[in-house]
C-alpha cells in the first residue's frame, strides 16, 4: 500500500502517543466530547428559558403568542426562531449585525425604503393601555379591534420578521411588547374609526411634522379639486375655528390691557386669601354671576348636607350682588371690579350667547391667576353636585400622578374637541411651568374664545399644541366615575345604574343642557336639588342677610326636592305621566 509521507508521519505520531499514554482508550476520548455536547444543549435551553428576563429587551414573543390561525408558530419553528433571534440579537448588540433583518422579504418597494420597511397589526385596546396618552378609550367596534404599526427603518423591525411577518400575504399580528421592542420612538396618529366620509391617509417621506395636513374636496366632487383647509372644516365649507374678527381682536386687546395693568395688584390681593384657605396647596375655583348664583347655592347646600369640606373653595364673583350671596353662604369670594366690570350679570340662555362668552373669560382668568401663584387648582362649574369629595382621588390616585391636567370626559367626539374631548367645566391642574405657560397662552388667545364663543375648544387646541411642543400630559377621566350631561342624555344604562345605586360616581355635572331652567328641572328629577323654592332666582337676594347660619337654614333643605318634569329624562322616581322634552322621547322608566 502506498502511503504518503504525511500519512505515515501522522500514524507514527499516534503510536508514539499511545505508547506514551497507554491508559487512554477510545472511551476516554469520547466521554469528554459527549459531555461537552450535553452541556452545550443544557446551556442553550437554559438561555432560552431566560429570554423573558424583565430587565432585558424582549427579543421574541412569548411561546403563547396571541396570534390567529396560520399566524401561530409551531413548536419547531418557535425553537428555530428563538435561537436565530438570540444569535442575531447578540451580534446586533456587538455592532456586527446591523443587517440582521435583511433576509426578510420587504413588504414595501425599494422606492419607499428610506422611510417604510414593514408593517404589523396589534390589538388596539392593548396598545392604548400600553401607550396611554390620556385620551378617552374608544369603544372597540367591529373593524377597529386592531391598529397598525409601520416601521421606518430596518433596525426598528421586530426580530421575528423572517419567520413570522412574511408568512403568507396578509399583515401579521404581534403582541404590543414584541411589536415595539426595537422602536426607539413612536409617533401615533389617531383616526376616527366611525367616520362615514371617503377619507384617505398619506404618509410622505419629508422633514418630520407633528401636525396633520387636511385636504378636502369642497363642492361637487366631479368639478372640484382638493383644497388645504383647517381640521374642523366640513365638506360644506363650514368650520368651527375661524380667525378672530378685527372687532373681537380689539375687544380682547382692551381686556388684556386691563389685565396687564392690574395683574400685579390683583395677585397681591389674592395671595393672602389663597394662603388662608388652601388645603394641600390646592384651591377649588368656581365662577358665578347673579344669573347663576342659585346653582352655586345648590352646590353649597348639597355639600353642607353631606358634610363635605369646601373650606378651600374660592368663588370669583363677576358682579357685586353675586359677591354678596357667596359671602352670605360662608364661602370665600373675590370680586375684581376692574377686570370683571363689564361682564354680563345675566344667566346664559343658551350655549355660546354673550353671557356665556363673558363667563368664559372669567373662567380662564381665575384659573390663570391661582395657577400663577403656585397652587394646584380644581376648577368646576356651578352646575355640579358631589356624591363623593373628588379631591382625594385627584390628588393621590397613582394612575394620574404623572399628568399635568385631569379632565372630565365631555363625550363630544367631534373634531373641534379632538382628540381629548376634555370638559372645561370640571378639571384639575397641577401648578408647574407647563401649566402656567398653557394658561397664560390661553388668556392671550381670548379673541379666539370670543370668536368661537367657547373657551373649551380653544383650551383643547392649546393643549394639543403644548403637548406636542412641551410634553404637557393630559388625562381624561372615566365617564362612569365622573358623568356629565352627555351621559345624562345619551347613556341610559349608566344612568339607570346610578339611580339604582349600582354605581357610585364622584359627582354629576349637568352640562349639555340648554339653559338654567332645564338644569334645575333635571337636578330635581335626579334628587340633586337642595335649594328651598323660596330662594330661587331674585328671591335669593331678598332672603339673604349677613348671617351665614340664617341664610343656610332659610335656603338649604336637608332632603333633596324631587319632582317630575320630563318622562324621557333620567329620574330617581317614575315620571311616566310627564310630557317628553324631546320629540317622540320614550319614558326613562
Amino acid at each position: 500500500m502506498n502511503l504518503s509521507h504525511s500519512t505515515i508521519a501522522r500514524g507514527a505520531r499516534r503510536k508514539t502517543s499511545l505508547r506514551r499514554y497507554p491508559h487512554l482508550t477510545c472511551g476516554h476520548v469520547l466521554i469528554p466530547i459527549c459531555l461537552s455536547g450535553i452541556f452545550y444543549y443544557v446551556g442553550l435551553l437554559f438561555g432560552m428559558s431566560h429570554l423573558k428576563c424583565e430587565n432585558s429587551k424582549p427579543l421574541v414573543p412569548d411561546p403563547d403568542l396571541s396570534l390567529r390561525g396560520s399566524d401561530r408558530l409551531d413548536e419547531h419553528e418557535l425553537i428555530d426562531a428563538i435561537v436565530a433571534a438570540r444569535i442575531k440579537a447578540s451580534a446586533y448588540k456587538q455592532g456586527k449585525g446591523k443587517d440582521y433583518n435583511s433576509s426578510s422579504v420587504p413588504q414595501f418597494s425599494e422606492t419607499l425604503s428610506n422611510f417604510v420597511h414593514g408593517m404589523v397589526k396589534i390589538s388596539q385596546p392593548d396598545f392604548l393601555q400600553a401607550f396611554d396618552y390620556g385620551t378617552p378609550r374608544p369603544i372597540v367596534t367591529p373593524g377597529s379591534e386592531e391598529a397598525l404599526i409601520i416601521y421606518n427603518t430596518k433596525e426598528s423591525l421586530p426580530y421575528l420578521v423572517p419567520s413570522l411577518l412574511q408568512r403568507g400575504n396578509s399583515i401579521k399580528t404581534l403582541p404590543v411588547r414584541n411589536a415595539t421592542a426595537n422602536c426607539d420612538s413612536l409617533n401615533v396618529i389617531y383616526q376616527n374609526p366611525n367616520s362615514k366620509s371617503s377619507r384617505c391617509m398619506a404618509i410622505v417621506g419629508n422633514y418630520e411634522s407633528y401636525h396633520i395636513q387636511k385636504w378636502l374636496r369642497l363642492g361637487s366632487v366631479e368639478v372640484s379639486s382638493f383644497t388645504s383647509v383647517g381640521r374642523t372644516t366640513s365638506s360644506s365649507g363650514h368650520t368651527e375655528f375661524r380667525s378672530p374678527s378685527k372687532e373681537n381682536s380689539q375687544r380682547h386687546s382692551q381686556r388684556i390691557k386691563q389685565y396687564l395693568e392690574t395683574s400685579e395688584h390683583v395677585l397681591a390681593v389674592l395671595k393672602p386669601i389663597v394662603e388662608s384657605i388652601s388645603i394641600e396647596n390646592t384651591i377649588i375655583i368656581m365662577t358665578v354671576n347673579s344669573g347663576q348664583v342659585d346653582l352655586l347655592a345648590n352646590f353649597v347646600c348639597s355639600a353642607k348636607r353631606h358634610k363635605f369640606d369646601i373650606s378651600n373653595v374660592l368663588v370669583f364673583s363677576t358682579d357685586p350682588n353675586a359677591h354678596k350671596i357667596v359671602l352670605g353662604l360662608g364661602i370665600a369670594s373675590f370680586y375684581d371690579d376692574k377686570n370683571f366690570l363689564n361682564l354680563s350679570h345675566k344667566a346664559a340662555q343658551r350655549y355660546g350667547d354673550s353671557s356665556f362668552s363673558d363667563m368664559m373669560y372669567a373662567k380662564v382668568l381665575s384659573v390663570q391667576l391661582i395657577n400663577a401663584l403656585g397652587y394646584h387648582v380644581l376648577f368646576q362649574d356651578v352646575d355640579i353636585v358631589w356624591y363623593k369629595h373628588p379631591l382625594p382621588f385627584l390628588q393621590r390616585n397613582k394612575s394620574i400622578q404623572k399628568h399635568d391636567l385631569i379632565f372630565q370626559d365631555d363625550g363630544n367626539r367631534g373634531p373641534r374637541f379632538g382628540p381629548s374631548s376634555a370638559n372645561s367645566g370640571f378639571y384639575f391642574v397641577r401648578s408647574n411651568l407647563r401649566t402656567q405657560y398653557l394658561f397664560i397662552s390661553l388668556l392671550y388667545s381670548g379673541d379666539m374664545i370670543i370668536e368661537s364663543r367657547s373657551h373649551q375648544q380653544v383650551l383643547i387646541a392649546k393643549m394639543n399644541e403644548h403637548a406636542s411642543l412641551f410634553g404637557l400630559r393630559i388625562k381624561i377621566l372615566n365617564g362612569e366615575g365622573f358623568p356629565c350631561g352627555f351621559h345624562y342624555h345619551r347613556k341610559k344604562i349608566l344612568m339607570k345604574e346610578i339611580v339604582e345605586l349600582k354605581r357610585a360616581p364622584y359627582l354629576f355635572h349637568m352640562s349639555w343642557t340648554e339653559n338654567k331652567v332645564n338644569k334645575i328641572f333635571f337636578f330635581k328629577q335626579m334628587g340633586l336639588w337642595y335649594m328651598n323654592e323660596n330662594c330661587l332666582g331674585n328671591r335669593l337676594f331678598d332672603a339673604f342677610t349677613y348671617s351665614v347660619d340664617k341664610n343656610v337654614e332659610k335656603c338649604c333643605v336637608m332632603q333633596p326636592l324631587v319632582t317630575c318634569h320630563f318622562k324621557d329624562k333620567p329620574s330617581i322616581i317614575s315620571c311616566k305621566n310627564s310630557p317628553p322634552l324631546d320629540k317622540g322621547g320614550k319614558s326613562f322608566w
